[in-house]
Parts: C-alpha cells; sequence; structure tokens
C-alpha cells in the first residue's frame, strides 16, 4: 500500500481488533509485516461491509463485475485490495482458470452459489450484446421470479462456445462451494 492508500484507510482500522491496532502501532515488525497486516485488515473490513450490504439487496440482474463495484461504491470501499486477496485483475471478463477465485469471492459475501453463477452469466450475456433489461421473462412470457428461472434464461441467449465456458466455470465454482460440506 502508498502512504496515501494508508491515510486514506486509517479511519477504516479503527473497527479492527484492539490486537491488531496495538500490533501495527508497535515498531518491533518490520514494515512489509506491517503493511500485509494494514491489506489483510482493509480486505477484512471491505468483505463484511459489502457482505452486510449485500443481505440486504435482492435479485439484481447486473454483471459480476457492476454487482461487485457497485457493493464496494455503496459500502464506501475500495475493491482493488480485495481483488489482489483473490488474485484477480479483472471481474469483467470470466475464465475457467480463476473460477476458484470467484467462488472465494462468492462465499465472502455470503453469495449461494446460484446467485453467483447468475452474475457471471449476465456478464457472458453483455458481451454478446444481450441486454440485461431485456430479460427476465421465461420463453413463455412470464416473468422470472427465482435466480434459477433468471440463469436459465441467460444461458438460452449465449453462443454454444460461450455456454461451454461458463459451464466449466459452474462446475469449477460448484466444487468450491461443495468442498465446504
Amino acid at each position: 500500500m502508498t502512504k496515501s492508500l494508508d491515510n486514506e484507510n486509517l479511519e477504516h482500522l479503527d473497527d479492527a481488533p484492539a490486537w491488531l491496532r496495538d500490533a501495527l502501532a508497535t515498531k518491533r515488525v518490520s514494515p512489509q509485516f506491517s503493511e500485509r497486516c494494514r491489506e489483510a485488515a482493509l480486505v477484512a473490513y471491505s468483505m463484511a461491509a459489502m457482505r452486510n450490504l449485500r443481505t440486504e439487496t435482492g435479485l439484481i440482474p447486473e454483471t459480476l463485475e457492476q454487482y461487485v463495484k457497485d457493493l464496494a461504491r455503496v459500502a464506501g470501499v475500495k475493491l482493488e485490495p480485495v481483488l489482489r486477496w483473490l488474485g484477480l485483475k479483472s471481474l469483467a471478463h470470466p475464465d475457467v482458470s480463476q473460477s476458484r477465485s470467484y467462488a472465494r469471492l462468492g462465499k465472502a459475501l455470503g453469495m449461494d452459489k446460484g446467485d453467483l453463477m447468475r452474475h457471471i452469466a449476465a456478464t457472458f450475456s453483455i458481451s454478446e450484446g444481450v441486454p440485461i433489461l431485456a430479460l427476465g421473462k421465461t420463453g413463455c412470457g412470464k416473468i422470472a421470479t427465482s435466480s434459477a428461472e433468471l440463469l436459465d434464461e441467460l444461458e438460452a441467449n449465449l453462443s454454444w462456445e460461450t455456454k461451454q465456458k461458463l459451464h466449466l466455470i459452474q462446475d469449477e465454482i460448484a466444487k468450491e462451494y461443495d468442498s465446504d460440506n
């Protein structure tokens, strides 16, 4: 973290446990350790703030990137440290190699795997030019009332190649979520 980022987020550390603030205040730790602790505290605070906000929201058909950016913005936290913690450079272009990181993000935000998969499917839909606002109705004209129905509709509008990629990502996400059971 840079000095300006430290100063910008010091107020967030006020919510950190006393033992952590005490450890960071001592001069007996290396600057690198102190910086890693600050970064970890910032990530933990950011994830908690976004998770609390997410529990207040309902079914919002947005791309994963937009949804998480909106959570961070409304929660008043920085997204970059969270993405670094997850090893992600961006949420804009989901890739199979990063599926487990997406699952870690979803779990840390308190999302069930269906909601996470819906956001990823929405990301692919947007990339193929299908406007999310045009979705929300099942094939028979009935409004989609569940995350599963919306996921089915999002997938129905994807090319065969994109569906294959999405299914690979979904399989990896499911493995990561199921590994907790």
